[in-house]
């Protein structure tokens, strides 16, 4: 989906929203709330800071990332052709802190 203003305006629009959170927004925007949040921590800590903001608990909170069996049992058999050659894997993102899966 196209995030630009516009689609984002109808969006609240159709959903006859009550309170709109927003990361990191200019100063004039359409949302209630505006969240500036430090893009050097960790991505999961964005959602624990939304928990805190709606007074519900924290404890519980897990980041985690599901795949697929489907998507696992792939992997697993690419490797499983590869790993006699050479295999090597590039994360060109992996040094920003935010995009880092490794922290959590």
């Amino acid at each position: 989906m196209d995030t630009t203003v516009t689609h984002r305006l109808y969006t609240l629009y159709v959903t006859k929203y009550q309170h709109a959170l927003s990361f990191n927004q200019p100063k004039r925007t359409m949302y209630d709330t505006n969240i500036i949040y430090n893009e050097n921590k960790h991505i999961s800590d964005r959602m624990l800071y939304v928990l805190k903001l709606l007074n519900l608990p924290t404890n519980t909170y897990q980041y985690t990332v599901n795949f697929p069996e489907a998507i696992k049992s792939k992997v697993k058999n690419f490797i499983a052709q590869t790993i006699p050659n050479k295999l090597i894997i590039l994360n060109p993102f992996a040094s920003e802190k935010i995009h880092c899966l490794s922290n959590k």
